[in-house]
């Protein structure tokens, strides 16, 4: 409290100084969370405000491509909270093409109930500690590339924020060394202000891409990324992709054969790992950890209803363990 009222006292003086007021009517003081731009910050993290949770789970699914946009340009606010916000919005954004004829299927509404209820599960992000070092874990696959941000304070794993992305036509055709290095420039760029002028770790299941980083000839669109990633002190690690589980969610189908890699509630206990973590190091370790935290796992599937379950998950043994 005695920092806040220094801050406090630090802001009316500079207010003061270059003679600006504040509405009183706009302030809070004393509070250990507010409140701001659709979010709510806390000593906790960063989460969705509850009153736009509310207006996510009262939208109707849309009727026409107006509708939609209008769904998308809300869910789309909030996408640093969603892993995997590219593969789930998919169908959706296939409709929103000028060219392509509205229908409106089962694929869509798995995807609009997917979205939804991945904003009503009150996902936190942490805030970054700058006196630790950043991990950046990325993947490219499919249709989709990814990333998440984190650190690992206390022997604690804390999520800062996801990103995914689709992959252009043209990209789609690159070799699966180049698709990975564009997931980790667009990674970078994306945090550039957590990352620049700092030493962070990057974890990628590519081997290629350590060599690639160091290889005497590159063609020049590989010259540019190298140049931009000379920007970075990073070190680029190799995670076997089965242990990469983290960035792999979001960049690759929704429902996997593995029930590991569907997505869990935040508060979900989290499977004993041990058996995996002699194979990573100990900050890659973390990523096992989030993936749990942020699928959608039958805990969840519990408290809504059987035929939404369905809806967002097509395994016959998944289907299964709900109803269990």
């Amino acid at each position: 409290m005695e920092d806040h009222v220094g801050h406090v006292r630090a802001v009316c003086a500079v207010l003061r100084k270059e003679k600006l007021y504040a509405r009183l009517s706009k302030c809070a003081f004393g509070r250990n969370e507010i409140a701001f731009l659709g979010h709510m910050v806390s000593d906790e993290g960063l989460q969705v405000d509850l009153k736009k949770t509310d207006v996510i789970a009262q939208f109707q699914a849309p009727t026409c491509r107006k509708e939609l946009l209008s769904f998308l340009g809300l869910a789309g606010y909030y996408r640093r909270f969603i892993c995997d916000f590219a593969k789930l919005s998919r169908p959706l954004r296939a409709l929103t093409k000028h060219e392509t004829h509205w229908s409106w299927g089962q694929d869509q509404q798995r995807s609009f109930n997917a979205l939804k209820l991945a904003l009503q599960q009150d996902p936190t992000l942490k805030l970054p500690d700058f006196t630790h070092p950043f991990i950046v874990t990325t993947d490219a696959s499919g249709f989709c590339m990814g990333g998440v941000l984190s650190q690992r304070i206390n022997n604690s794993d804390h999520a800062i924020a996801f990103y995914s992305k689709h992959l252009g036509p043209h990209v789609l055709k690159w070799p699966a060394h180049e698709k990975e290095l564009l997931a980790i420039k667009n990674a970078l760029e994306k945090w550039r202000p957590y990352l620049h002028g700092r030493h962070f770790s990057v974890y990628t299941d590519k081997s290629a891409c350590k060599w690639m980083l160091h290889h005497p000839k590159v063609s020049p669109k590989m010259a540019r990324m190298l140049t931009f990633f000379s920007q970075f002190d990073f070190v680029l690690h190799h995670v076997k992709g089965r242990s990469n589980v983290v960035a792999d969610a979001l960049s690759r189908p929704a429902v996997s054969e593995d029930p590991s890699s569907v997505r869990a509630v935040p508060t979900c206990p989290v499977p004993d790992l041990s058996h995996v973590v002699h194979e990573r190091t100990d900050a890659c370790a973390l990523n096992s950890h989030l993936l749990q935290q942020h699928m959608v796992h039958s805990a969840l599937m519990r408290s809504i209803p059987l035929e939404v379950a369905h809806l967002l998950l097509d395994d016959v043994e998944l289907r299964g363990s709900l109803v269990r």
